[in-house]
């Protein structure tokens, strides 16, 4: 296969793209489909719909799609197509390029939908899928945030695991406004609201796809408490979310340009990806919509961009890209990037010019296909590479990886935010330690009496809904005043830890969650053990806790232990009474070292 790109200002320029194009189609052996991929300027209509006249006359088979959008990529620049960016050098109102392929076909399905009913378009997308042969990859463009893209995934996502999917939201045409409708092209169409899907097929076809991101965690974890559909959170923390990011970014409740923190977003792990979620427009209620799904639940954090780092990740991605030596390159990165790497962007498409010939365009929300999860995310680059069999050429290796150099505001960025980094660093290290001294005891390390409630709270009412049985043990050493009294209170604490040892040794470290209740009383969560299990391993906590050889004169201690196993009308409090119950039955009633179920 092969893709050039040319960049379109007048007609007389569209003249000169079609002659060059059919010079690269002629020179090639043969050619089974061509693709025309158009970005567009909001106000070169008139230009287009020569283009297409030009495209039609030339290429005849050629499927003509694409899109209107703020600013597209060629060749890892990135001539800027929105007439509100100042003019500079390579500026264009079309970007066209080019894909000649030699044993691949490219179909288009066009989703257009006035009702927007994401299940309809999806369901249409699959559709599509299964009456082609040998589908490698499929390029998705979106209008607008109006699509339910949850709705739309899930029906999406049961296409095949190994489909590559990427694409992302074109939204409006001005860079000022972020957050607009956008159009797509489909041949002869336009398409106001709905979704276009490029379909990618060939025995021959090679495709793979790499993401990056840059952006670091800052301040501590929040979760989403309450939302209102899909890209909607209503309350973080309980609170309402507006309140966040009015203590967190300093921004007013009825402030509506949000450009100045599109850097900050919120970011959440799934399928193994750090997801971003920008924030794109506040509600007089309080309510904050973001550039993606959120679900109720979710652990999630500010984060700030780390200017080397987003170029260095992105160079990283792109090494991983020339291993595959692809024939071509598409990109989709993220407006908020742009805006906030300014000149610096040039850099994290710098490699590319090096690898294959590249177009794309920077979108208001990216998607990925990962785990068999399609998936929208901001703040991301995209990369993928496609050729048709293998490898032609030898692999030749690429320069090493430079530190990125920024200049002015960026320059001064990047210093600031290694110096957030590293406070962030030491502040998660501070915070990691004072969690340790409150949630551990510290004389055994084992969880201290707070975290064992808690974590009981939590895994009580799971277990009973699934079904799966957990069962409380309550161990004391007997007579542990006199092991005090007659060796000393080091001997006792002695005593104490080597308890805790054998409860450890004892118990599973990914079911199970010994505890220092207090004194010489400790409290063992048994996860997914029923009665005649507990009462096995607190048998072996007894005997491992006599045979300890601990005290100076040769002589043992004992443990008593009580069991109680979690009912579906127990509670916290009823459960930690039953298990009480049971040792005091244990050592009053059956005598030193024994156990006793209640």
């Amino acid at each position: 296969m092969k893709q050039v790109s040319y960049a379109i200002q007048t007609e007389a320029d569209i003249a000169s793209c079609m002659e060059k194009a059919q010079k690269e189609q002629d020179a090639m052996p043969r050619c089974s489909s061509v693709l025309v991929q158009v970005f567009v300027r909001d106000d070169a209509a008139g230009l287009l719909d020569a283009l297409r006249r030009a495209v039609r006359a030339s290429f005849p088979q050629a499927r003509f799609v694409g899109a209107y959008v703020a600013i597209g990529i060629a060749d890892a620049g990135v001539p800027l197509v929105a007439k509100q960016v100042p003019n500079r050098e390579g500026a264009a109102k079309i970007l066209a390029a080019f894909q000649f392929f030699e044993t691949s076909h490219v179909t288009l399905y066009c989703g257009e939908d006035s009702d927007i009913v994401p299940q309809r378009i999806g369901e249409g997308f699959i559709e599509a899928i299964r009456k082609e042969k040998n589908v490698r990859a499929a390029q998705i463009l979106l209008t607008d945030f109006e699509l339910d893209f949850l709705r739309f995934s899930e029906v999406v996502s049961k296409a095949a695991p190994d489909l590559v999917i990427f694409g992302g939201w074109t939204g409006c045409t001005d860079p000022r406004m972020y957050f607009g409708g956008g159009r797509l092209i489909a041949e002869d169409e336009e398409i106001e609201r709905g979704g276009v899907a490029i379909l990618y097929s060939g025995e021959e076809l090679a495709v793979t796809a790499e993401h990056s991101f840059g952006w670091r965690p800052l301040g501590h974890t929040v979760t989403i408490t309450k939302i209102d559909g899909p890209c909607c959170v209503v309350e973080i923390d309980a609170k309402p979310a507006v309140q966040f990011f009015m203590r967190y970014l300093g921004v007013d409740a009825g402030w509506n340009d949000l450009m100045d923190i599109l850097s900050f977003p919120l970011c959440v792990e799934r399928s193994g990806a750090t997801l971003a979620r920008f924030i794109r427009s506040m509600r007089p209620d309080g309510a904050v919509l973001l550039g993606g799904d959120i679900h109720v639940g979710d652990a999630v954090r500010l984060s700030y961009g780390d200017p080397h780092a987003i170029v260095r990740d992105a160079m990283e991605a792109h090494v991983k890209i020339h291993a595959f030596q692809p024939e071509a390159v598409q990109v989709v990165s993220c407006l908020g990037r742009q805006s906030y790497l300014q000149e610096g962007m040039l850099q994290e498409l710098a490699l590319l010019k090096q690898i294959a010939p590249s177009n794309g365009f920077y979108s208001y929300s990216e998607i990925l296909y990962l785990e068999g999860d399609l998936m929208t995310t901001n703040m991301t680059l995209v990369t993928v590479g496609m050729r048709e069999g293998a490898p032609k050429e030898p692999l030749c290796p690429l320069p090493p990886i430079q530190q990125p150099v920024f200049h002015n505001q960026t320059s001064v960025i990047a210093h600031l935010v290694h110096f957030i980094g590293t406070i962030t660093e030491e502040w998660e290290e501070a915070h990691t330690s004072l969690l340790h001294f409150a949630e551990r005891d510290d004389l055994t390390g084992l969880m201290n009496r707070r975290m064992a409630e808690r974590e009981l709270v939590r895994v009580l009412p799971e277990a009973i809904q699934a079904g799966r049985p957990l069962t409380l043990l309550m161990l004391d050493l007997d007579n542990f005043k006199h092991i005090n009294d007659t060796y000393g209170h080091a001997m006792g604490d002695r005593a104490l830890k080597g308890l805790a040892e054998v409860l450890k040794r004892c118990t599973r470290t990914a079911t199970d969650m010994p505890s220092r209740w207090g004194g010489d009383e400790f409290i063992v969560i048994l996860g997914g053990a029923d009665e005649g299990r507990a009462l096995s391993i607190a048998d072996r906590i007894r005997a491992e806790v006599k045979a300890l050889d601990i005290l100076p004169d040769g002589s043992h201690f004992t443990a008593s232990c009580g069991i109680a196993t979690a009912c579906d009308s127990d509670t916290s409090e009823t459960l930690f009474r039953r298990v009480d119950q049971a040792l005091y039955k244990a050592k009053r009633i059956k005598g030193k070292g024994s156990v006793a179920s209640a």
